[in-house]
């Protein structure tokens, strides 16, 4: 029996036949209509719309659809385990390989644990209306073959926010600098391996004492099976400049430089904190040293990556934000760190110090990005619908 519900995590590594595999076949479920009698309200408007959007990922696609039921139409049997419930030939739930439903949801008021959750639908057909998810839904069980469901996903606005994602993404270069473009704000994964050689070719020096760490969930999968990842990184903030094409006027070399002439300032300003200090044996302690004794190679190996001729040309107001702003901002973190330990040693007055410096570069990058903190939900359900149309193409 296979049962896989909702995947919002960052990274999805499969392993898939290299031929002969069969479309994802996809169904919809969507209640918008609770009447109070019999169904106890109230209403859920955005259900039928969500589920329609829903489809239009997999239109797209030109995948198969197998049903679209609404309202009425969605009973509570399509989702109980049964050659007459969920193997329903018109519209049960175990008939697709991606099933989305968008309704109604019961659990307790203070739910605990181990307690039941409730699909709820509002059907005179296929009743009861509820089903108990955890002790009547076998999924993936023979015949079935349901892969992956969305429960009360609501991912109709997800679709535009992908879309304006897309837009500001296309805008600036990504965090590593080395990565192939396979389409705009689509990038081919790397592995340890590719990392190693952009810093022996940047530094000119073996690279090897800067990588302590290991490599990714793919390089290691990569050696099993035929694999497939995607990594799905977005922002946890944005700026209307990041959508600027304008030019900037200066080159992206001259970009590169400056931001990293701002992040060497900085990364002096720890190393000097850091150094006065004597702290204890603690994450933040063994954090900081690594980043004193790592960055300013990591550094060398931007400025230097920045002559080859791509980076001539004239960079984007965009380009030129993500690359001086930003950047320094990703270096005031570990500052933030020290502030942490020189509290740690009781060194208030040091305290004091790094705090008014946090204060005015923080207050630097404010002035000159406008950033906002964008809402984490329109974050992770682009994750998620990532996640579903990686399976789908599959």
């Amino acid at each position: 029996m296979r049962k896989l519900l909702m995947c919002a995590g960052v990274v999805l590594a499969l392993c898939v036949a290299t031929s002969g595999v069969a479309q994802t076949r996809y169904s919809t479920g969507a209640v918008s209509n609770y009447p109070a009698n019999p169904c106890f309200g109230p209403n859920l408007p955005f259900s039928v719309g969500s589920a329609a959007s829903f489809r239009g990922w997999y239109a797209l696609a030109g995948l198969p659809n197998v049903s679209r039921w609404e309202n009425n139409d969605v009973w509570g049997s399509d989702f109980r385990d049964g050659a007459s419930a969920d193997n329903e030939p018109q519209g049960g739930s175990d008939l697709p390989d991606v099933y989305f439903y968008n309704g109604h949801g019961i659990c307790q008021a203070a739910p605990k644990a181990t307690d039941s959750d409730f699909i709820f639908v509002c059907s005179s057909n296929g009743q009861p209306n509820s089903t108990d998810i955890g002790a009547s839904s076998r999924w993936g069980n023979s015949p079935g073959r349901l892969k992956f469901a969305f429960i009360e996903g609501g991912m109709c606005w997800a679709p535009h926010i992908m879309w304006r994602l897309d837009r500001a993404y296309a805008r600036f270069k990504p965090e590593v600098p080395y990565l192939r473009t396979l389409a705009p704000a689509v990038y081919r994964l790397f592995g340890i391996a590719e990392h190693y050689d952009y810093l022996a070719k940047s530094l000119g020096e073996d690279p090897a004492p800067l990588i302590e760490a290991g490599t990714s969930s793919d390089d290691w999968l990569s050696g099993i099976c035929d694999a497939f990842s995607i990594v799905c990184e977005l922002p946890y903030y944005s700026s209307p400049i990041l959508e600027d094409t304008g030019p900037a006027g200066l080159s992206r070399r001259d970009a590169v430089r400056q931001g990293v002439a701002r992040a060497e300032e900085i990364h002096a300003e720890i190393a000097r904190r850091f150094g006065e200090l004597s702290p204890p044996d603690h994450r933040l302690t063994r954090s900081v040293a690594d980043y004193v004794r790592k960055s300013a190679k990591r550094l060398a190996a931007e400025v230097a990556h920045a002559e080859e001729p791509e980076y001539a040309r004239e960079a984007t107001r965009a380009e030129a934000l993500d690359a001086t702003t930003c950047r320094a901002f990703y270096h005031l973190v570990y500052l933030g760190e020290v502030y942490r330990l020189a509290h740690m040693c009781s060194e208030q007055r040091m305290a004091d110090e790094i705090e008014a410096y946090l204060v005015r570069h923080m207050g630097d990058v404010e002035r000159e990005s406008a950033l906002a903190v964008l809402p984490i939900r329109p974050l992770v359900a682009v994750q998620a619908g990532t996640g579903l149309l990686a399976m789908a193409g599959a």
